[in-house]
């Protein structure tokens, strides 16, 4: 096995705990966006994989977490959200989970992982591109 695939292995065991977590959340968050309080469980998912992706060098899992994460950060604040901001990031949270599951998927197959990197830097844009409307 290669170090890479060894790391992604050890990403893999570590996250799949998380995996029925963010389920479960994105279930919740599918039948009614405006939750403030899932998004800040979210927030708390995607600091655990950006904490993870940061350790082993999956630099860009790490960045689009660390994206995820800010916008799950501001819909979980109590002031209200302008109309649309809670289906814009569930939108991002939806995909994010998604990606999850695909992650944990590749763990045996380090080039489906590195296949992923593109799509996570084109959501980690995404993701920026709502965070900077929201936070204006």
């Amino acid at each position: 096995m290669s170090e890479e695939s060894d790391l992604l292995l050890a990403f893999s065991e570590d996250a799949k705990g998380m995996f029925p977590k963010v389920q479960t959340i994105a279930a919740s968050l599918k039948e009614n966006s405006n939750q403030p309080q899932l998004y800040d469980e979210f927030k708390a998912v995607a600091d655990a994989v950006y904490a993870a992706s940061a350790a082993l060098g999956f630099k860009e899992l790490e960045e689009y977490s660390s994206s995820v994460k800010k916008l799950c950060a501001m819909c979980g604040k109590s002031y209200k959200q302008e109309p649309g901001t809670y289906a814009a990031v569930w939108d991002i949270v939806k995909v994010y989970a998604t990606n999850f599951g695909r992650v944990l998927e590749s763990a045996h197959d380090p080039k489906l992982f590195r296949s992923m990197r593109s799509a996570f830097i084109m959501e980690t844009v995404k993701a920026e591109q709502i965070y900077a409307r929201i936070k204006n």
